[in-house]
């Protein structure tokens, strides 16, 4: 397909604010990064608070702030 004398190519995903949508009949959105991400920031915050006393509104915030912006696409830089 050509805009102009510009050639655009098909391709099977593409990749948009960090989400990968996917080619088909219907709308696709591939998620599988984002929760490999999020369970990986999941898994470092619960492994250093595994020994420490720390109370659970501690390890809520940290997981709230840590963790759930990946899921929501929230970028802090």
């Amino acid at each position: 397909m050509y805009i102009g004398d510009d050639n655009i190519s098909w391709v099977k995903s593409l990749k948009y604010l960090g989400v990968t949508f996917v080619d088909g009949i219907y709308f696709n959105v591939d998620t599988l990064v984002l929760k490999r991400q999020f369970y990986a920031a999941c898994n470092i915050v619960l492994l250093k608070l595994r020994d420490a006393s720390d109370s659970e509104l501690v390890l809520l915030h940290l997981l709230r702030t840590k963790c759930l912006p990946i899921l929501l696409y929230i970028r802090l830089a």
